[in-house]
């Protein structure tokens, strides 16, 4: 065991003294990320498939107005293309945001027995085909707080030392955590103001 102060010397001679240090990790507080059972989610490969296809569909509406208005259809049909688009941009942007999630599950390689973090949650390709999708969240340590930490990409500043966070849903960005590959985090502060483009 790593704390274990059981210690065999062989023969050292009589009347001889050893003095041992031992030295032990100091005790820093954490939290340890665990996965939330209300967070599992199991998604068939059919259903991610029919979301992807539905992604795409929503985007492709504005442009099939736009062309059909170039060809003239929806002046022969008496449409204005202004009302066509003010119907149709809503229906895409929601259909878009919807089945996103979903649509990077179909199109993101997955390594076996490794998970992937989309969207908030962390995703594994399961056996048959279908996806394993769960929220890894943690007990926020910070004094007096009764929030829930959840893992998020960092701030653009903070690449490529850090590429995901732990942020309280209570403290937000006051409360803030590492996270690391074995689910423990630190509580740290990060540098969340956006980088400026250059002016050339």
């Amino acid at each position: 065991m790593t704390h274990d102060n059981n210690i065999s010397i062989g023969s050292v001679g009589a009347g001889n003294t050893i003095n041992i240090a031992q030295h032990q990790a100091p005790s820093a507080p954490h939290i340890e990320y665990a996965v939330g059972p209300d967070s599992v989610e199991h998604v068939s490969r059919g259903d991610a498939i029919k979301s992807a296809l539905t992604f795409y569909g929503s985007l492709l509406l504005p442009v099939l107005a736009i062309t059909a208005d170039g060809l003239g259809v929806l002046s022969f049909l008496g449409l204005q293309t202004r009302w066509v688009l003010a119907v149709l941009l809503p229906i895409a942007i929601v259909g878009a945001r919807l089945t996103s999630t979903r649509r990077k599950l179909a199109t993101t390689t997955f390594v076996p027995n490794e998970a992937q973090f989309i969207d908030g949650k962390w995703a594994e390709k399961e056996d048959d085909g279908s996806y394993l999708l769960y929220r890894k969240t943690a007990p926020c340590i910070y004094p007096k707080c009764s929030g829930t930490v959840f893992i998020q990409p960092a701030p653009p500043r903070e690449h490529p030392n850090h590429t995901l966070v732990g942020v309280c849903d209570v403290g937000a960005r006051r409360h803030t955590y590492t996270v690391d590959f074995n689910g423990i985090g630190f509580p740290e502060q990060f540098d969340w103001k956006p980088i400026e483009e250059s002016n050339k």
